[in-house]
């Protein structure tokens, strides 16, 4: 069975100030930083950008994981948001063959390994998973197949929440906060990267 990683990383960044997916976590770009941390699952990783990001963090990612890049909403008169790029990025990894994926999120550095993995496995007998930190749904979620139709149907603000409430998915308790520590602002990168000193 083929589980893998969808990294969702098209954003703007507009809360950051500058793109914070270039923002430097142990000298490596915060994006990079991600994807490496998804690296220990030796599984097909897939990494949706739009056009803005730099080439330098593009042609690292394309050691590791396969790429698709969104339009710059310039581009399409239709604005898009999150649930349009996971949409493109199911229809991408049906095509591919994939069996499941964990679905995560590119400013969401500080996911432990081991979260990964647990999560990882439950996919191989689980429909869907989300970690759960005190009492909190976090990310990454993980769906099985059965819910790629439904999810490639998603557009716009409209996000996958329904979805994966819909399927009863596996809880797991966690202890790592990281899978409900998103990075919007520099002050929030700093405060995170002290905690994990």
């Amino acid at each position: 069975m083929t589980c893998g990683v969808i990294l969702l990383a098209a954003g703007r960044s507009t809360r950051f100030g500058s793109d914070k997916r270039e923002a430097r976590i142990k000298g490596m770009p915060l994006l990079l930083y991600t994807v490496q941390q998804y690296t220990a699952l030796s599984c097909p990783i897939l990494v949706v950008i739009n056009q803005s990001l730099s080439q330098n963090t593009v042609s690292e990612l394309e050691k590791t994981s396969q790429l698709l890049v969104m339009p710059e909403p310039s581009d399409n008169p239709t604005v898009y948001g999150m649930a349009d790029s996971l949409a493109a990025a199911i229809k991408r990894v049906s095509m591919l063959g994939w069996n499941a994926s964990l679905i995560g999120l590119g400013d969401m550095p500080f996911v432990q390994p081991e979260t990964l993995k647990q999560l990882h496995n439950g996919l191989q007998s689980c429909s869907a998973v989300v970690p759960v930190y005190n009492g909190q749904w976090g990310h990454p979620v993980g769906f099985r197949q059965h819910y790629f139709s439904e999810l490639a149907k998603l557009n716009g603000d409209r996000g996958g929440r329904s979805v994966l409430e819909s399927a009863r998915p596996m809880l797991y308790e966690v202890n790592d906060s990281g899978v409900v520590s998103d990075i919007d602002t520099p002050e929030q990168l700093h405060s995170l990267l002290n905690k994990t000193n």
